[in-house]
């Protein structure tokens, strides 16, 4: 995928767009993903309870000395985007509740990261811990030693359990409750770039217009929010 967006740039409508596009993918993209895949691998002996600690003393630090940012009007630490500070306490999260620890961490460690997520006021983090949480006890019951008619029903009910969350959200049935989450613009704004992809996909199937080549849509945007496109 690097190699093909680099090569995309000949072609690319907005080539100078495109290696910013490039630089943002790589750095918030591409090298997490290969640090996950790394971690991730067999032959790794991953040190969870550093990980933990790292992320319950960045959590409490923001809890004690959290600003709110100019730029977004949320809080966060050293600067950094509210969304990406936020996430730590996400991954924090799920790495308390499903890392080799025992009750009693778990107990005073995962009050420290909703605390820091309740806080810092974005949506995009709570959801991914939402997911992961579901993903964790997907993979929890596959690995469990159980019948396998008890792990078909803990599937079962996970998956109904996210239907419904899906039903409510397609039938608008708690609407006028979720007008602050679907009227905001970090989620608008992701359907209009959703709504703008598939001419842009149809135009040109095969090579696409070139890494950034979607500038000329008007979305020309550094934030990670139109990488999809």
């Amino acid at each position: 995928l690097a190699l093909l967006a680099v090569i995309s740039l000949a072609w690319s409508l907005d080539p100078t767009y495109g290696q910013q596009k490039l630089s943002v993918w790589v750095f918030t993209g591409l090298l997490p993903a290969a640090f996950v895949l790394v971690l991730g691998a067999s032959s790794m002996r991953i040190s969870w309870i550093l990980i933990l600690a790292v992320s319950v003393l960045t959590s409490g630090y923001f809890l004690l000395a959290a600003a709110p940012d100019v730029e977004f009007g949320r809080s966060t630490i050293f600067g950094w985007n509210p969304i990406w500070s936020s996430r730590v306490a996400a991954v924090g999260a799920l790495v308390a509740l499903f890392g080799p620890f025992p009750t009693w961490v778990r107990v005073l460690a995962l009050p420290v990261f909703l605390m820091h997520g309740w806080a810092a006021g974005a949506m995009g983090p709570p959801l991914g811990l939402a997911l992961g949480i579901g993903a964790g006890m997907i993979e929890t019951l596959r690995l469990r030693e159980t019948s396998s008619r008890r792990v078909r029903f803990g599937l079962l009910g996970i998956w109904l359990v996210a239907g419904c969350v899906l039903l409510v959200f397609l039938t608008g049935l708690f609407e006028p409750a979720l007008a602050p989450v679907t009227g905001d613009a970090n989620v608008t704004s992701r359907a209009d770039l959703l709504a703008v992809t598939p001419p842009l996909f149809i135009a040109s199937p095969v090579v696409g217009i070139g890494l950034g080549g979607f500038a000329v849509t008007g979305f020309v945007n550094p934030y990670p929010h139109n990488l999809p496109i």
